[in-house]
């Protein structure tokens, strides 16, 4: 079974060596030829992250594009990247926004949450007997 992408932020991908398959979004601020195949660097607020492409992907994305990268984390020379699977140019700046707004985790993080509280109300509503 394939693994689920994690929706990170690059600062997170610099910092945490568990990381594998990730999805990420940002601004393309840089192309450039390498090596290993084309790239782009990706800026998400939070860092900047090289992200290899080794297919035509990289000519749909251009500098300033708002793009969604799917892909593995590596690293080459001791620095940190994303072998991209998927990049996905995104023509609406507030899918960024949105991003932002519910930072990965936020959700699970508001159903633990709700969770608490319910389980709480239901052991005030029962009768002492039962919880004795």
């Amino acid at each position: 079974m394939a693994d689920t992408a994690v929706k990170v932020s690059v600062k997170k991908i610099e910092t945490d060596s568990s990381l594998n398959k990730i999805n990420i979004m940002g601004t393309v601020v840089n192309q450039a030829r390498r090596e290993e195949g084309n790239a782009i660097v990706v800026d998400d607020g939070s860092s900047v992250i090289d992200v290899l492409i080794f297919d035509n992907t990289v000519n749909n994305a251009q500098v300033g594009d708002l793009v969604q990268v799917i892909g593995n984390v590596g690293t080459i020379e001791g620095k940190k990247v994303i072998a991209g699977q998927i990049v996905k140019r995104l023509d609406n700046r507030r899918w960024l926004e949105l991003r932002r707004m519910f930072p990965p985790g936020m959700y699970h993080r508001k159903a633990a949450g709700l969770l608490k509280k319910q389980n709480r109300m239901i052991l005030e509503a029962l009768p002492r007997q039962f919880l004795d």
